[in-house]
């Protein structure tokens, strides 16, 4: 007998399908219902710019080297309006580093391009030498492969932004490293515990004779997670095995805790300078095409919906969008998840 079809919220694009998630008798679903956006979200458009400029002041006066700050970009949303906030609103002098693991999209990376010449920075382009980002990645989704859940591929991908960026700031000699943190894309409401027992249940039904390659691309994918976290290492030693790295000498500033995170309002301030969104009513997660792909056919699998199909659920929950805004985006990346994940494979060897 055919399973019955997931019952769909009236409000946003959550069903029932998606674990932990419940229909009410209204039609609403009860992430809709038990909605903490509305308190959260004040505070998230809270500005706090004065205090953000008498730090900016205290960084250039103490500064020893070229530039007042480094800027981790990718040419996404949050990271340029990061650049953006450095450079036009704080006056500060920014150095942007942007790691490139090889699979982020060149619409991305135009952007960052066409903002830093706009504002007139400094842009550095960072690869491993040693490739071990891509081979982390392959390995790990040859392990996963047969369960259709690639929830570790991205294991590697921010202790290492956040290592090149250490590093570079270590080097320049700069105080402050600034970051943001997006309130909507945080949110993804799948708990850990669901995602757990999702992969314990598909790896119970993997046949005997795929444990071996299983424990075998696990193994070669800790290691080069291993060498990239070595080509990257900030000092001291316990960096190494930190999900962050960690240095007194150098701060850690989330800008969006003190600048308003109000997403009409950064685009309309980024968009002069040249940067655009390929989606303007959903414009995050567009940067990777291992999310578009890989991820993005997890979570289908897992909750039958995207990680863009979740952030806008959280748009509408927040108020930023309507249903309507958001459907043609959300549907186009769930149509684009099985050509997305193919293109990945195809550049990984896998297909």
């Amino acid at each position: 007998m055919d399973a019955p079809a997931p019952r769909a919220c009236s409000t946003c694009f959550f069903t029932d399908r998606f674990p932990g998630v419940t229909i009410e008798a209204d039609g609403r679903c009860s992430v809709c219902h038990g909605n903490r956006f509305a308190a959260d979200m004040t505070a998230h458009l809270t500005s706090g710019l004065d205090e953000l400029r008498r730090m900016a002041d205290e960084w250039r006066a103490h500064r020893r080297g070229r530039y007042d700050c480094v800027v981790g970009g990718s040419g996404g949303l949050d990271s340029s309006y990061v650049l953006y906030v450095a450079k036009r609103l704080l006056g500060l002098n920014p150095l942007v580093v942007r790691y490139d693991h090889g699979f982020f999209h060149e619409a991305a990376a135009d952007n960052l391009r066409r903002l830093c010449g706009a504002l007139g920075v400094d842009l550095e382009e960072v690869r491993s030498r040693g490739r071990h980002d891509r081979h982390f990645v392959r390995h790990m989704a040859l392990a996963f492969r047969p369960t259709g859940l690639y929830w570790a591929v991205c294991a590697f991908c921010g202790s290492t932004i956040q290592a090149v960026i250490f590093r570079t700031a270590l080097r320049e000699q700069a105080p402050v490293v600034l970051g943001s943190t997006n309130l909507f894309e945080e949110r993804l409401h799948m708990k850990r515990a669901a995602k757990v027992a999702l992969l314990k249940r598909a790896l119970r039904r993997l046949p005997p004779w795929r444990w071996p390659a299983f424990a075998w691309h696990l193994a070669m994918g800790a290691w080069h997670l291993l060498r990239l976290r070595i080509e990257f290492h900030v000092p001291p030693l316990s960096n190494l095995f930190a999900r962050r790295p960690l240095r007194p000498d150098i701060r850690w500033v989330t800008v969006s805790r003190h600048v308003p995170w109000d997403v009409p309002a950064m685009l309309a301030a980024l968009e002069p300078l040249g940067w655009r969104a390929p989606h303007a009513a959903l414009p995050m997660r567009f940067d990777c095409m291992i999310e578009d792909g890989l991820v993005n056919q997890t979570w289908l699998r897992a909750g039958g919906l995207t990680v863009q199909g979740v952030i806008a659920c959280n748009l509408v929950h927040g108020g930023v969008r309507s249903r309507a805004e958001l459907a043609e985006t959300v549907a186009h990346y769930e149509a684009d998840a099985p050509a997305a994940t193919a293109a990945v494979e195809e550049r990984l060897g896998i297909r």
